[in-house]
């Protein structure tokens, strides 16, 4: 959301009139404040005890950032959270890197991402460990692709500019990676999105950036997670912020010119019938465009299906404990909400489960003395680390 504005402004300009994310990143910097453990680390819930190594580091990243953008962060928790990524960097740790060549699936020991991203957000703050990275810098096997990218930023921004360039990969090879959901989170997307976003920091003439770019927006499919995102919209931030203003590029359809770019956003809407449509460029830099096609279905159906998950929702009644299967309710009945949720494919942490309650519903809190105790018994109750209860649903958060 640091960039939003910028992007917004470049491509969505009748959105920027009326969305302003400065809100929104005073609340995440003020919610951040609540979620430091003792020991200087951020906590995966509030409330939790569970210190997560990226989700802190990632934390430490964005309060960077945000204090680089003029917003108020709280030196001393910062200085806390250095403190506890210093410590994580020097772990040495190792872990199944797993990857795919020519379709081949092949695992690989490799260092934790964690402690690559922390020597990253540590040059970024100024306090670079250099015998860290230099440790890592002699052992490049024990690096994925993206994280050799971010090693060489990193020497980068500690000043050492020639160990940086002469570290950095020379060509552009999309990295195909297993998602995880726990650990680093990573992803084939977020992991090309790094190597974007190193990309633009250390050189952004790069003739890597293109097929970066190009890797992206043909797999915005692919963008399922909160790192996907936040990592490419970051990515794209830096870009629309060094792009150069000398470019034009005309949009021709047909044969004439209709619109012409010369540094602000362009917008144009084209009948289905237009079938020629051409870009021409002059000038130096770079621009980005994208085409959309909007239309109704011809069919009105929907299919349903589980994807990675199953997960049934069954109402009983509080008084009888039979299960209610005709969605009929009484006025002031009390009604028990089961959630039941398994794997389809394979085990998944960190899983937020959003239940809508129906119109006319209330959810009853049990953190109030006032409400009703429920003392039924499950088989295999699920692991609740959060809960989070809202006027009109309910989030829980979970591992299992």
């Amino acid at each position: 959301q640091l960039y939003f504005t910028d992007i917004v402004k470049y491509a969505a300009p009748e959105l920027y009139k009326t969305t302003n994310p400065a809100y929104y990143i005073k609340e995440g910097i003020r919610k951040l404040e609540h979620m430091q453990y003792y020991n200087g680390g951020m906590v995966y819930w509030e409330g939790g005890n569970n210190v997560n190594d990226w989700g802190s580091i990632y934390a430490a990243h964005f309060l960077l950032e945000a204090q680089k953008a003029g917003y108020n962060v709280n030196q001393k928790m910062l200085n806390d959270l250095f403190r506890y990524i210093s410590g994580i960097v020097k772990e040495k740790k190792t872990y199944d890197y797993v990857f795919y060549i020519n379709n081949g699936r092949t695992i690989e020991k490799k260092a934790n991402s964690e402690i690559i991203y922390g020597l990253y957000v540590l040059a970024l703050a100024g306090k670079e460990d250099l015998a860290t990275m230099n440790y890592y810098k002699a052992r490049p096997h024990l690096l994925s692709t993206d994280m050799k990218y971010m090693l060489a930023v990193s020497y980068s921004l500690a000043g050492k500019w020639n160990a940086g360039f002469d570290f950095l990969p020379k060509d552009f090879v999309p990295v195909e990676t297993e998602r995880l959901t726990g650990g680093s989170f990573d992803s084939s997307f977020r992991a090309n999105a790094i190597i974007l976003n190193m990309l633009l920091e250390i050189d952004p003439e790069n003739k890597q950036i293109p097929y970066a770019i190009e890797y992206l927006s043909k797999n915005l499919k692919n963008m399922y997670s909160t790192q996907d995102l936040a990592f490419s919209l970051l990515a794209l931030g830096k870009a629309i912020k060094s792009d150069d203003k000398d470019l034009k590029v005309e949009i021709i359809c047909e044969g004439k010119v209709q619109k012409t770019f010369e540094g602000n956003t362009v917008e144009l809407k084209i009948d289905e019938k237009v079938k020629d449509i051409r870009v021409k460029a002059s000038g130096s830099g770079f621009a980005y465009y994208y085409y959309e096609t909007e239309g109704f279905p011809l069919s009105n159906n929907v299919k349903e299906e589980d994807s990675m998950l199953r997960v049934r929702r069954t109402y009983y009644d509080y008084n009888t404990k039979q299960p209610i299967l005709d969605n009929k309710f009484a006025q002031g009945q009390l009604v028990v909400c089961k959630i039941s949720l398994s794997g389809t494919n394979k085990n998944i942490d960190n899983i937020v489960i959003s239940d809508v309650i129906p119109a006319g519903f209330e959810i009853e809190n049990p953190r109030l003395t006032t409400s009703t105790e429920l003392d039924w018994k499950t088989k295999n109750p699920l692991n609740i680390q959060y809960i989070d209860i809202r006027d009109d649903r309910l989030f829980i958060f979970t591992s299992q």
